[in-house]
């Protein structure tokens, strides 16, 4: 696959991760008005999102995790930081996926987490697409043109 194939497929799965928390947000906003059946969607999108960024994640892994540290003198930072931003985007959805099974979370609990998931996954797609997912850094000539922006 060239690397710009790999950009296109990494971005679309983007496009996907940011559709589902376009619903978990307004699920979380419905809950927060006091909508109780709002809930159930809350946790199916909860468990959708933890499905979709666990694929996701693969793919980058299995794409990126040997690319990255010799694409450019800022290789080796690049790979920390997708490692660093999988672990605690990893660690912001397990306490969501926890939350969302547990009896014992209050509806507006569930609702607050959930847009926290949502800030949080947000930005972490943001960081990935500035200094990772680049047209310059994943282009197919090999010419690296710069780092971050």
């Amino acid at each position: 696959m060239e690397l710009s194939e790999i950009r296109r497929l990494l971005l679309d799965q983007h496009t996907e991760l940011r559709t589902i928390i376009g619903e978990l947000e307004a699920a979380a906003l419905r809950v927060a008005a006091g909508d109780s059946a709002a809930v159930r969607v809350v946790d199916a999108s909860i468990q959708a999102l933890a499905t979709a960024l666990a694929a996701h994640h693969a793919a980058e892994d299995a794409h990126l995790a040997s690319f990255l540290p010799g694409a450019d003198a800022w290789g080796t930072e690049r790979a920390k930081l997708l490692r660093e931003r999988h672990d605690a985007s990893h660690a912001v959805m397990d306490a969501a996926v926890a939350e969302a099974a547990s009896p014992a979370a209050s509806s507006a609990a569930r609702a607050a987490t959930a847009l926290s998931l949502a800030t949080a996954l947000r930005e972490h797609m943001s960081v990935e697409e500035k200094y990772i997912l680049t047209e310059s850094l994943l282009r197919d000539d090999g010419i690296i043109v710069e780092f971050g922006g």
